[in-house]
C-alpha cells in the first residue's frame, strides 16, 4: 500500500504539469511531503524524489503566478536542493558520501548557471542583485552548517559577483576600486582564523580576486588611476611573500608591479623603450638578489640574465636604429650599473 501510494503520487505530480488547475503547486508540495516521510522513516533512497517534487512545486508556483524571468527558476533549482541536502545531512541519513558529493556538485553547477543567467542582458539588473545576494547568503549558511570552510570560496566569489551586479544595477562602469577594496578586505580578515579554517579561505580569495582585478584593469578606461589597483594587488602578493618567507611569491608581486608601471607609462603616452626596460630590469635585479639570498642559484642566474638582456638589449637595439650618440652613453652607464651590482 505504501509503494502504491507513492506510485500514484508520482503519476499525479506528472499530471499536474498538464492540468491547469489553480493551486496545483500546493498539490505537488503535498505529494512531495509523502516522499519526505518515506525518506526519513524507511528509505534514504527516496531523497532524490524530494528534490524533484519540491522543485516541481516551486516551478508550478511560478507558472501560476505568470513569472517569466529565468533567474527566479534558477534560484529555486539551486536553493531547494542545497537546503534539503543540509536537512538530510543534519538528520544523519545513511546516504553514501558519493551521493552527497553528487548532489552538491549538481547544486554548484546550478549556482554557476544561475549567476550566468543573472548577468544576461535580458535579466533585470535589480533582479540579478537579489538572486545573487540570495545565493551568496545560502553559500555562507551551508559553509557554516556543514562546517566545511572550502564552501567559503562560494561565499567569497558570490560576494564579489554581488558587488559587480550592484555596479551594473547602478549603471557604473568602474569596477576596479570596489573589487580591489573587497580583495584587501578579504586579505586583511585572513589574519583572523575565525571560524577555524576560514583564514586561508579569505587569504586565497583576496589574492585571487586581486589578481583577477589586476588582469582586468586594462579593460577599464580609467587612465592613470587604473594602475593603482594593480599596484595594490602586487602589494598583496608582496605581503604574502613576506608572510610565508617565500621568495618565489615575489614573482607575481614583481610582475604586477611591472604591469602597473607599464600602464602608468602608457597612460602618460611615453613611447621611449628605455623607460619600459629600466623598470623591468630593476625588478629583475631585485628578484636576482632575493633568489641569491634564498640559495636558488639557477633561478638567480636565469633572472639576472633576463634582466640584463632587457636592460642592455633595448638600449643597444635603439642605438643601432637611431645612430645617436646619446644611446651609446646610456648603454655605457647601464653596463656600469650592472657591473657595479
Amino acid at each position: 500500500l505504501r509503494f502504491s501510494g507513492l506510485g500514484f503520487a508520482s503519476l499525479a505530480g506528472l499530471v499536474a504539469f498538464f492540468e491547469p488547475v489553480a493551486g496545483r503547486g500546493w498539490y505537488v508540495a503535498g505529494l512531495a511531503f509523502l516522499f519526505t516521510l518515506e525518506t526519513f522513516v524507511h528509505h534514504w533512497q527516496f531523497e532524490a524524489a524530494n528534490y524533484i517534487f519540491y522543485i516541481a512545486a516551486y516551478i508550478l508556483f511560478l507558472f501560476d503566478a505568470d513569472i517569466k524571468p529565468p533567474a527566479y527558476y534558477m534560484m529555486g533549482i539551486t536553493v531547494l536542493p542545497a537546503g534539503f541536502d543540509a536537512i538530510f545531512t543534519r538528520a544523519l541519513l545513511p546516504a553514501p558520501k558519493a551521493w552527497r558529493l553528487l548532489v552538491r556538485l549538481l547544486t554548484g553547477i546550478a549556482a554557476i548557471l544561475a549567476c550566468a543567467v543573472c548577468f544576461s542582458p535580458l535579466t533585470d539588473p535589480l533582479l540579478a542583485v537579489l538572486v545573487i545576494t540570495t545565493l551568496t547568503v545560502v553559500a555562507l549558511a551551508l559553509a557554516l552548517i556543514h562546517r566545511q570552510p572550502l564552501v567559503g570560496y562560494a561565499f567569497t566569489a558570490g560576494l564579489a559577483l554581488t558587488v559587480i551586479a550592484m555596479l551594473r544595477y547602478l549603471d557604473i562602469d568602474r569596477w576596479l576600486f570596489p573589487l580591489i577594496a573587497l580583495a584587501v578586505l578579504y586579505y586583511a580578515l585572513s589574519w583572523f582564523d575565525k571560524p577555524a579554517g576560514w583564514g586561508i579561505i579569505r587569504r586565497n580569495s583576496g589574492l585571487a580576486l586581486g589578481t583577477l582585478v589586476a588582469i582586468s584593469a586594462p579593460l577599464e578606461d580609467g587612465g592613470l588611476s587604473a594602475s593603482i589597483p594593480v599596484a595594490v594587488a602586487a602589494t598583496l602578493w608582496a605581503t604574502e611573500a613576506v608572510r610565508q618567507r617565500s621568495v618565489w611569491l615575489g614573482f607575481p608581486a614583481n610582475g604586477l608591479y611591472l604591469m602597473s608601471y607599464f600602464m602608468l607609462l602608457v597612460a602618460l603616452e611615453v613611447d621611449q623603450p628605455q623607460f619600459f626596460s629600466i623598470g623591468a630590469a630593476a625588478l629583475g635585479m631585485l628578484m636576482h638578489y632575493l633568489l641569491m639570498r634564498a640559495g636558488s642559484d639557477k633561478g638567480a642566474f636565469i633572472t639576472g640574465m633576463i634582466s640584463q638582456l632587457v636592460l642592455l638589449g633595448t638600449t643597444y637595439l635603439q642605438m643601432l636604429s637611431t645612430e645617436q650618440l646619446g644611446y651609446f652613453a646610456a648603454l655605457f652607464f647601464q653596463s656600469m650599473a650592472v657591473l657595479g651590482y
